[in-house]
């Protein structure tokens, strides 16, 4: 499963292809379409977005700040690079229309990423494919990372030590189902100890799904995002699903 900043890499990789002239998605501009999406805020990103598109600005955010924060620790500049890679690519003569389709590498990238993805039991984020990448240095994004000083081998190492780090099984060793002791459920909010975070419990797949109310779950996440006015009452005949929208 992709996430919605997988989809904005995607579309940025594609128009700066098909702004240079390119007729397929290569290596280097998924380099460059990650580097300009961790350059601004999730808001800019989604601004033309959808409704339900907008509602994900958390994730979103989340999502590149992993791959910001791997840049940051490995000395990176997202800027910088982009500009190198853009400079070593060039221009093709001639211009080409959207939609692009993915190069062969880049679709080996893909497969690569999803199935470290799935692995981890997670859904498919930038920091996947920037760990993907990283096994398939093409000349140009190697020439590009030579020439701002940074060395390729040593990038795609700690790019890979940074997403394993990241790994679910490798940052926590503790048992999940340790009890909590007495102090520390005191400490608790009543909102911890009495809710449910919908949010984690989304991310991790423990939802059940809900076929059949998308234009009544999009009102509702337009209406809950509103600075004002936000109270939310559901009203409908018996049995037609209130239920099932509310949890």
């Amino acid at each position: 499963m992709t996430s919605p900043s997988i989809d904005i890499t995607w579309s940025l990789a594609e128009a700066e292809a098909a702004h240079a002239g390119f007729p397929e998605i290569g290596l280097a501009h998924f380099w460059v379409g990650v580097c300009k999406a961790v350059e601004v805020s999730a808001t800019e990103l989604l601004k033309a977005g959808s409704l339900e598109l907008q509602a994900m600005e958390g994730q979103v955010e989340a999502d590149f700040l992993e791959v910001r924060e791997a840049f940051a620790a490995l000395g990176i500049s997202p800027k910088l690079l982009r500009r190198s890679i853009r400079a070593r690519l060039g221009k093709e003569i001639g211009g080409a229309g959207r939609p692009l389709h993915r190069s062969m590498a880049l679709r080996k990238v893909f497969k690569t990423a999803a199935a470290v993805a799935k692995s981890d039991g997670e859904r498919l984020r930038p920091m996947h494919l920037i760990a993907a990448l990283a096994e398939q240095f093409s000349p140009e994004i190697a020439e590009a990372m030579t020439r701002l000083g940074y060395d390729p081998s040593e990038v795609m190492r700690g790019l890979f030590r940074w997403v394993a780090e990241a790994r679910p099984g490798e940052r926590q060793k503790t048992p999940r189902h340790k009890m909590p002791d007495k102090k520390v459920k005191e400490q608790d909010s009543a909102l911890q100890r009495f809710g449910r975070d919908l949010t984690e419990l989304a991310a991790q797949g423990a939802l059940p799904p809900l076929i059949g109310r998308r234009a009544e779950m999009l009102k509702i996440t337009h209406i809950l995002l509103q600075s004002r006015k936000n109270n939310l009452i559901l009203v409908g005949e018996p049995e037609v699903g209130k239920t099932e929208i509310g949890r």
